[in-house]
């Protein structure tokens, strides 16, 4: 009976520690755009590639967190990293898994832009990306929507 209820009492330990230290609880709490609002429908946008490119690479990145302390000189390494491919090697596309920004904020959405737009203007690169729980904490869904390419959250991908 002792080992039950030490198992039970290291269990409850174990998921409040979980559930007060994940971002997955506070993510979209409160939120007046809730995920049915945000996907209510599939977008198909123009496919990055063509056809005739049977073989390509894809980059893909994720948890940028614009707006968080620290130095950002990972983004010129990273835009050196797509500098440095050999001609028909570097990848076709970047798609970003969401975490744009730390809060959630409207200058962290518009740090993240100016990032991409320097991403594809120095190495032609576009960015598809998706929002992230960070990206809700300020309830700025319709910031995200209007600004961040391609200005939906559910989206494919028409070949």
């Amino acid at each position: 009976m002792k080992n039950f209820f030490l198992s039970v009492f290291t269990l409850s330990i174990f998921m409040s520690a979980f559930f007060l230290t994940s971002c997955t609880l506070f993510s979209g709490v409160g939120s007046k755009n809730s995920v049915h609002k945000r996907s209510d429908s599939l977008v198909e946008i123009a496919a990055p590639i063509t056809s005739s490119e049977p073989d390509y690479s894809v980059a893909i990145i994720t948890d940028v967190h614009f707006g968080e302390e620290g130095n950002r000189s990972v983004d010129e390494k990273f835009i050196n990293w797509l500098k440095n491919f050999s001609s028909g090697t570097e990848p076709k596309f970047i798609i970003c898994l969401g975490d744009i920004g730390q809060g959630g904020a409207k200058s962290e959405f518009d740090a993240y832009n100016n990032f991409v737009n320097r991403v594809k203007s120095e190495t032609g690169i576009p960015t598809y990306t998706i929002l992230g729980n960070h990206d809700l904490y300020k309830n700025e869904w319709n910031y995200f929507k209007e600004t961040v390419f391609p200005h939906t959250t559910f989206f494919h991908f028409k070949s």
